[in-house]
């Protein structure tokens, strides 16, 4: 299935950037070490091309956590921006994930706060990937 594939790609991207201390393909609440991601699939879309060939967009929003109660808030700023690099240096460095999509692209990336019982617990980094994919659906003979 392309949706496991992509998600299997993607969690592997995140584990190889360093700075993070771990990487879920789940949105989780609470882990123990700082800064660690989750993703998951937002959006899936297709457009037909012709009888045979239709492209789709898989949609990934993915999250990185950073804590400030020890790191303080500017600190956590600057880890989740040198994150934030890392992530579109490893999708533009590898548009077509050891070619499993056609083209893959961070299209949105935010920073906001984190709250956690109405108090303030730290920032996250809000990034949205987007992984287009070739479907074709004939066979040539």
């Amino acid at each position: 299935m392309k949706i496991i594939e992509l998600e299997a790609k993607i969690k592997e991207k995140l584990q190889n950037i360093s700075e993070i201390s771990g990487v879920f393909d789940f949105y989780k609440a609470d882990f123990d070490s700082f800064p660690y991601a989750g993703f998951e699939l937002i959006e899936a879309k297709w457009q037909k091309l012709d009888n045979c060939t239709n492209i789709r967009t898989f949609q990934f929003g993915i999250l990185v956590f950073q804590e400030t109660s020890i790191a303080w808030r500017q600190n956590a700023k600057n880890i989740l921006y040198k994150i934030a690099e890392k992530i579109i240096f490893a999708f533009d460095s590898d548009e077509t994930l050891d070619w499993i999509a056609i083209s893959s692209e961070v299209i949105n990336i935010s920073i906001n706060d984190w709250l956690d019982n109405n108090k303030w617990k730290g920032l996250y980094l809000a990034v949205t990937l987007n992984i287009n994919t070739l479907l074709e659906l004939c066979l040539v003979k």
